[in-house]
């Protein structure tokens, strides 16, 4: 990766020093972007799993404002392909709602967005707070309801956007960064031997999981198959990881393929909930993968994961899921027996309801028209298996080498499991939710 202040300053936030983190944030401001900055201040969260966000104060303004938030997206190898870097008003031309930065730097390493200080929640924060018991600002029917307006306006926005691509369109999209190119190393769209971070996180490691007295290690646990709450799923880790660098490849993509214009990694804490005088409304912001010819199943994958499989807190506060949540984990020959007690909450339900119905069912039954035959293919084969990289290539899930401990290892690895593969007698809350959509 290009070596930069922002990469700097994103390992030391890691390390936790947030104080030289922000000075090499204030020398970027004055040497890089030529603004007056006066003071950094970082907001480390526990969704920006990849970012940096925060606020300048300015001595002299910048286009009015005396203070900037920004925002910085960094992948390990800069050099993988994101051309279009930040694509706000591709989205504000699409009449999606979006917060359009002020300014941004889309030089490899540089890559930052500067935006007006906003007030406004994340939609995240509310969520989670809800969920908790705490003061959210918005109600529980408030939050449902500003999802399915979104999903209402992204959903008729995919149906007037689909058209059908030259593959090198859709394949050459910088969403394929969250997907396809964690798996492997190199800038190839073919099928790769195994790399990035499904090498650095997984491969040649050991796994501890509550349970079992010694750490498994990864070529036994990547053969075994998994049984989840007393149901068994057809696929190993190894099985699903291969297959994922398959079928996700851009070069695999179909020729047309089917694509739509969105913003493609709209998670809720890339998203604001604004208090509106008649009705709420969400907001996206740090549009870094969004683009004019995402492929149609790959677009609505991260917030469908990210906004209702994620919660509540496994994978970005595991700290707190270790002591509310449980898991014990036996080998039974060459089965994973796993006992989980996680499910969706009420609100992740209202979510995933909302998608369905607003979002894939429409969705899927167009292309189920566009495409003869669409009915009969494998497009649920490739939405689980996008899926099942969200967990996986998002963040470390191995207990002990980044946030995760062994509860929240076993859990999220089972909820990976669980998306990517179906169950051999088939049903659980992800094979419900296909067939509901299903064309």
């Amino acid at each position: 990766m290009v070596t930069s202040y922002l990469s700097e300053a994103r390992e030391f936030c890691k390390r936790g020093d947030l104080p030289a983190a922000e000075q090499l944030i204030i020398r970027f401001a004055r040497e890089k972007l030529d603004l007056d900055c006066q003071s950094a201040a970082l907001r480390p969260d526990g969704y920006s799993l990849n970012s940096l966000n925060g606020v300048l104060t300015l001595g002299t303004p910048f286009k009015g404002e005396t203070q900037v938030f920004f925002k910085y997206h960094q992948e390990e190898d800069e050099s993988k392909g994101v051309a279009e870097y930040y694509n706000s008003k591709l989205l504000e031309e699409a009449q999606l709602p979006v917060d359009v930065p002020l300014a941004a730097r889309s030089i490899t390493g540089e890559q930052i967005l500067l935006y007006r200080v906003r007030t406004d929640a994340r939609f995240a924060d509310v969520c989670r707070n809800l969920e908790h018991g705490k003061p959210a600002g918005f109600t529980f029917e408030e939050a449902v309801e500003a999802q399915r307006e979104l999903d209402r306006a992204v959903g008729a926005k995919y149906l007037e956007t689909l058209h059908l691509a030259p593959r090198l369109q859709p394949a050459g999209e910088a969403l394929h960064q969250l997907f396809f190119y964690r798996l492997v190393a190199g800038e190839s769209q073919s099928p790769q031997p195994p790399g990035g971070r499904l090498k650095s996180f997984y491969i040649d490691q050991n796994f501890a999981f509550p349970g079992l007295a010694e750490p498994l290690p990864w070529e036994r646990l990547a053969a075994l198959r998994w049984r989840i709450n007393g149901r068994l799923y057809r696929d190993s880790l190894g099985t699903l990881f291969a297959a994922a660098n398959e079928v996700m490849a851009p070069a695999n993509l179909p020729d047309p393929c089917p694509a739509v214009v969105g913003h493609g990694d709209a998670h809720n804490a890339n998203v604001w909930l604004e208090r509106g005088a008649t009705e709420n409304r969400l907001v996206y912001f740090d549009p870094a993968f969004a683009g004019a010819h995402l492929p149609a199943l790959l677009a609505e994958i991260k917030a469908t994961f990210h906004n209702i499989f994620a919660h509540p807190d496994w994978l970005y506060h595991p700290d707190d899921a270790a002591t509310q949540r449980q898991a014990s984990v036996r080998v039974d020959g060459e089965v994973l027996d796993v006992e989980i007690d996680w499910e969706p909450t009420p609100l992740r339900r209202a979510f995933l309801a909302s998608k369905a119905e607003l979002v894939w069912r429409p969705l899927l039954q167009r292309l189920a028209e566009l495409q003869p035959g669409f009915a009969s293919s494998d497009w649920e084969r490739y939405v689980r298996l996008a899926l099942f990289c969200c967990p996986t290539l998002v963040m470390n899930l191995r207990a002990g080498a980044d946030r995760h401990n062994p509860t929240t290892s076993a859990i999220g690895l089972a909820i990976a499991v669980m998306c990517g593969s179906p169950a051999v007698e088939g049903g659980g809350l992800i094979g419900d939710f296909l067939t509901e959509v299903a064309p």
